[in-house]
């Protein structure tokens, strides 16, 4: 990316000597020097006094801007190329100083502005190749930006979607756990409404065999009054006998507990299903 270097006063200037001060004219001449070797703080300062001592504006502000530019001082730089092309009414140094106001531009990444300020140049020198491949390059530059921007809307605009999407799949997810749970304690209640109906079968149960055994139990009472005046003081002497339960009952009764013990075992096992926590899959 070239430059358009210092101008040199003792070359192409159609001023006379007595039009010029001689300390502000020397002084410049002194800045070109010391920004020819590198010393380009120097130079920087040489032409800040040249001009104060009455050196022509235009050459001393443009050389200044290349001190400055050359120091990346890019901020102080385009304000003197910015003033030394309003201070000029040559189209060729005019032509200049946007070239190098294209260049500064470029290196703050101001490529919209860059290639303007170079297609100004180019307005007034079109055979300026220097500025001519700047001007393309810039251009370039500034395209790839811009579709590096709309890559990046692109992608921005993909996640929100993505997230959205996983949002919603979320929300349906939970609302099918909460409609699995509502309906594992509809399930619950039910459970809980069969065991109790057993337990009143089983307590039914309970107290007809109880009846049963009452109704056997005065049987053998009668049974036993009768025979103890049959036999009188043997029939006291002989001892009552225990109740007994039919094979049937006996198979009831141990029916109805089995599955009571079922039925329970089957509760704890939801309650603690309820309690685990379902993972969800994430689609990629």
């Amino acid at each position: 990316m070239s430059m358009k270097h210092a101008v040199i006063l003792l070359m192409g200037m159609l001023f006379s000597l007595s039009a010029l001060s001689q300390k502000g004219k020397m002084s410049i001449i002194s800045g070109n020097k010391a920004y020819s070797k590198g010393e380009f703080a120097k130079a920087d300062s040489l032409y800040r006094v040249g001009k104060e001592l009455g050196g022509p504006e235009g050459v001393a502000t443009y050389n200044q801007g290349n001190a400055q530019y050359k120091q990346g001082m890019y901020d102080e730089a385009l304000t003197s190329f910015q003033r030394a092309a309003q201070n000029t009414d040559d189209a060729v140094e005019k032509a200049n100083a946007y070239h190098n106001i294209g260049n500064t531009l470029l290196k703050q990444n101001k490529l919209e502005e860059a290639v303007t300020a170079y297609k100004n140049a180019l307005k007034l020198n079109p055979e300026d190749d220097d500025t001519r491949y700047n001007y393309a390059y810039a251009k370039s530059m500034l395209q790839q930006q811009q579709e590096q921007e709309q890559e990046q809307d692109g992608d921005q605009e993909n996640e929100e979607e993505q997230e959205n999407e996983e949002e919603q799949e979320g929300d349906e997810e939970q609302e099918g756990d909460n409609e699995q749970e509502g309906e594992d304690d509809q399930e619950g209640d039910q459970e809980e409404q069969d065991g109790e109906g057993d337990e009143e079968k089983e307590g039914e149960d309970e107290k007809e065999k109880e009846g049963e055994g009452d109704e056997e139990g005065e049987g053998d009472e009668e049974q036993q009054q009768s025979k103890e005046g049959e036999d009188g003081e043997a029939g006291e002497q002989q001892q009552a006998q225990p109740m007994q339960i039919s094979k049937d009952d006996a198979e009831r009764m141990l029916e109805a507990l089995n599955q009571k013990e079922k039925m329970l075992q089957q509760k704890l096992q939801k309650e603690k299903a309820k309690g685990k926590k379902k993972k969800i899959e994430k689609d990629w």
